[in-house]
């Protein structure tokens, strides 16, 4: 498969961008690369955005102009083309095992190098040093993830919560959300559009909201401050959130050691807590 520079391009400079480009990046990211094929005044409309902001976006990606850009994707597009044109037509192959483990091999080395990237240094002390609650929510899928890694991190510090899938939970608990809040959010494709509007809701009320997406980005993103890029696409039918889970395990082992020694024994605690409970249980029912 024919890497794309310029979508690449555009992930790794995504911390440099203003708003605007981040408007237009998420426009060209999530119906690449037809979106970058558009007329500059196409794409501006699409986006929502002025001219003049998608030049200033193709040239912070390193193109002097808008052709100059449709021309390298021009370029791209037709390397895709030949590649796949050199491939020899078969039906519907079995995928081997070790074209398997290559694939999700592939994928999380493409996923840990893109979260080292980031400033998880950065975004595990804000976990870390939060004093009010910490918010884990899902989308449809990816709810699974806010679930361990609710579980993981209750076992580190206190006024972690699982934000229910409900809307009308979700809705009432948003209502105390504020300023010393963080909110934790993931949503891989299909995007859930109720985990957007949590999203820009809590922003609203000065949350600081924390996004684990695929590399296309959810519309969460546009809310947050710290942003967590995972790939999702290990074959063209079978997306997965194997990588997006490595990538969450990242973040919280570098939160373990920002709180220290006191993450260490409250997950002690918490081994021996159920035990705990069974024996209390016992001796109830005894009595």
């Amino acid at each position: 498969m024919v890497e794309s520079e310029i979508a690449n391009t555009v992930r790794d400079r995504w911390s440099s961008l203003t708003k605007s480009d981040r408007v237009v990046a998420r426009r060209l990211l999530s119906e690449y690369p037809s979106a970058g094929l558009k007329t500059l005044a196409e794409l501006a409309a699409k986006a929502g955005v002025s001219a003049p902001s998608v030049i200033r976006f193709v040239k912070k990606l390193g193109f002097s102009s808008y052709p100059e850009f449709q021309r390298e994707l021009h370029d791209e597009i037709q390397a895709s083309f030949e590649y796949f044109s050199s491939k020899t037509p078969a039906a519907a192959p079995r995928v081997e095992s070790s074209d398997t483990e290559l694939a999700y091999t592939q994928s999380i080395r493409k996923t840990v190098q893109k979260t080292l990237d980031s400033d998880v240094a950065g975004l595990a002390t804000t976990i870390a040093r939060t004093k009010s609650s910490v918010l884990c929510l899902g989308g449809r899928v990816s709810h699974a993830l806010a679930m361990i890694f609710h579980a993981h991190l209750l076992r580190l510090r206190r006024n972690v919560e699982l934000v229910s899938t409900n809307p009308v939970e979700r809705a009432e608990r948003l209502m105390d959300v504020g300023r010393s809040d963080l909110v934790i959010l993931f949503d891989f494709k299909p995007y859930d559009s109720t985990a957007t509007s949590f999203a820009r809701l809590a922003f609203d009320n000065k949350a600081t909201v924390v996004c684990f997406t695929d590399f296309e980005q959810s519309p969460v993103a546009e809310y947050a401050k710290h942003i967590v890029l995972a790939d999702n696409c290990v074959t063209a039918d079978s997306p997965s959130l194997s990588a997006a889970l490595c990538s969450a395990e990242i973040v919280l082992n570098e939160v373990r050691n920002k709180i220290g020694a006191s993450a260490r024994s409250r997950s002690r605690s918490f081994s021996g807590a159920p035990e705990a409970a069974m024996q209390l249980k016992l001796d109830a029912d005894k009595a």
